[in-house]
């Protein structure tokens, strides 16, 4: 902190720094990242002892140049240009798919799932073998993964998860059944 006095306090310094940033900045998308990197070479540079107005100017344009190379705007299109006629001739704007929609149905499924899982499982080794099914293990990983979570045989856990599947296969059926009945009733 202290060092950016010493560059805050070269008056002549901080005019021509402000000026070649202006002439610049709206061609460059990032000056914030310009500025700090000529704060940070002025800094080096006084902290040496020096003071050259000369070199200073030198350090801000090799700086200003470099960002107009790293950070100049991209070619951007608006979307009015891309617009199409459609079959009657009327101009048809270009309309964006909406990722965070899409995103938020996954996020929906994720939810019900997990409404799903807490439903099913009466204790912690059927929540564990709830979630490992959801991200894609089979009986034989599933029987492992307690065993080595919960201790005992993977032989009985593989047992267990047999019957936990069968149970879980009438709980959903039963509750298909009574979702349908309620829809045809209604």
């Amino acid at each position: 902190m202290d060092n950016l006095i010493i560059v805050y306090e070269n008056v002549s310094v901080m005019s021509y720094l402000r000026q070649k940033v202006d002439e610049v900045s709206n061609v460059i998308t990032d000056v914030d990242k310009l500025e700090t990197r000529i704060y940070a070479q002025l800094v080096s540079y006084f902290s040496l002892g020096k003071s050259s107005f000369r070199r200073a100017q030198k350090l801000i344009d090799r700086e200003v140049s470099q960002a107009l190379k790293q950070f100049g705007k991209q070619k951007a299109i608006n979307f009015s240009e891309l617009a199409k006629g459609n079959d009657f001739g009327e101009s048809v704007e270009f309309e964006p798919k909406d990722l965070l929609a899409q995103g938020g149905e996954t996020v929906i499924q994720n939810i019900s799932l997990n409404e799903k899982i807490a439903r099913l499982a009466t204790d912690d080794r059927e929540s564990v073998t709830l979630n490992a099914w959801a991200n894609g293990f089979n009986d034989t990983q599933v029987s492992e993964t307690l065993a080595s979570h919960f201790g005992g045989n993977k032989e009985s856990h593989r047992k267990f998860v047999r019957r936990f599947k069968a149970r879980c296969q009438e709980r959903l059926e039963k509750e298909c059944l009574a979702k349908n009945l309620l829809i045809k009733t209604a």
